[in-house]
């Protein structure tokens, strides 16, 4: 089961979300301190109020600073309040200074990346969202196979997202598949161990717990009407669809539905990108809401954002 704790800081009103797998590790291990709500409601910060985020997955995967700033000013404009981060970037060969790479997976064992290109991509990355007062959901590993890029502009036509670390990364170094990573010794103790080193770097204050949602209309009320049952606040985390013509006549509805036929506490949609960064355009798929393509991003990103924040709690 896929949840995230939610932590804050009250002297610096920063909230880091950090998402885990509940089934594959013990908490107690990760010296977290779990402190239970009781509402359906959304909070941040102390204050009750529903909100709109997006995934933007590429950003600690990035190496310049300014770009960091471009992405998270361009966000904040917005009025989104959350952005869902790679906290992970597993390799089983080292592939240079050019690229980003958190942690190297082999048959020995696992290392850590402290290197420019490594760890501290992530500090800036958690650095900026908290001087911009944006919040950010890390999420420590990944399943996905080989995405397709029809209309691509950059990298490759083909790109496995799976070169890019999760737990095709944990099988090459340890054996095993998809699924049995989950019971794996080794996987799975390498893959606490990273947990642990992120949650003691950036760990601060409470923990809520939110639960994950994501897909259709009929989907996404079934999922709030759990999330009351459990007297817990839902989040629709991830959405999209992979056409880049014809975003807003196919996703506008699942948003009118989270905000006019639910009390999700917050949806994310997948994916923010912009042409804005020092290389020029950011990672991307079919389902990108351009932040420079007004007509779509003014109504799934900004008029989406605001209208959440205005929503009666």
């Amino acid at each position: 089961m896929l949840g995230h704790r939610f932590q804050l800081d009250k002297r610096t009103h920063r909230t880091l979300w950090i998402p885990f797998v509940f089934n594959s590790f013990n908490r107690d291990n990760l010296d977290l301190v779990a402190i239970p709500h009781s509402y359906h409601e959304p909070e941040v910060d102390d204050k009750h109020y529903y909100f709109a985020g997006t995934n933007a997955w590429w950003v600690s995967h990035i190496l310049s600073d300014s770009d960091l700033v471009t992405v998270f000013s361009e966000i904040k404009n917005t009025q989104l309040q959350v952005v869902r981060v790679w906290g992970f970037g597993s390799v089983n060969t080292d592939p240079g200074p050019g690229s980003v790479f958190f942690q190297l997976l082999n048959s020995t064992g696992s290392y850590i990346n402290y290197a420019a290109n490594g760890i501290p991509r992530l500090d800036a990355v958690v650095s900026m969202a908290e001087q911009t007062g944006l919040k950010i959901v890390l999420n420590f590993v990944n399943n996905v196979g080989p995405l397709v890029r029809p209309f691509a502009l950059q990298l490759a036509d083909v790109l496995q997202w799976s070169d890019l670390g999760g737990i095709a990364s944990y099988n090459a170094a340890f054996g095993g598949n998809a699924t049995s990573w989950y019971t794996d010794s080794q996987s799975q103790s390498v893959y606490k161990d990273y947990i642990k080193l992120l949650v003691n770097r950036y760990h601060r204050g409470q923990r809520l717990t939110f639960l994950c949602a994501r897909t259709n209309r009929d989907a996404t009320a079934a999922h709030d009407q759990v999330g009351a049952a459990a007297n817990k606040p839902v989040v629709l985390e991830e959405y999209g669809y992979g056409s880049p013509n014809n975003h807003t006549a196919v996703e506008r509805p699942w948003q009118l539905t989270v905000l006019d036929d639910t009390s999700l506490a917050m949806d994310q949609f997948w994916q923010f990108g912009t042409t804005d960064l020092s290389g020029g355009l950011s990672d991307y798929d079919t389902n990108t809401i351009w932040y420079n393509s007004t007509a779509e991003y003014d109504v799934l990103a900004r008029e989406h954002a605001a209208e959440m924040l205005e929503k009666a709690v």
